[in-house]
């Protein structure tokens, strides 16, 4: 929530919540920041995923990831149990 803050931020997000922050935060104001939500398939936890979603990503650069995940593993790393939302959680890393 302190990111809505800072002026001529691009957020690129395949949340939906986190484009709802940004949106009610704004509330229609410009200047503040460019919220790129990806498209995609909406999942039970409000990620966009699929087809859409990884071709967006695909063509974008990002600086600076904050990646939401189900389990976090030494051995077996980043884990959800969407296999849908594991591809694009892939693509984005």
């Amino acid at each position: 929530q302190r990111l809505v803050e800072v002026p001529e931020l691009t957020v690129v997000t395949n949340s939906v919540r986190v484009a709802d922050v940004f949106h009610r935060a704004h509330d229609g104001r410009q200047g503040r920041a460019t919220v790129v939500l990806t498209g995609g398939v909406r999942t039970p936890s409000d990620s966009l995923v699929g087809p859409v979603a990884d071709a967006a990503i695909a063509s974008l650069h990002f600086d600076l990831l904050f990646l939401g995940v189900h389990g976090i593993s030494e051995r077996a790393g980043l884990s959800t149990p969407n296999l849908a939302e594991a591809e694009t959680n892939r693509r984005l890393v």
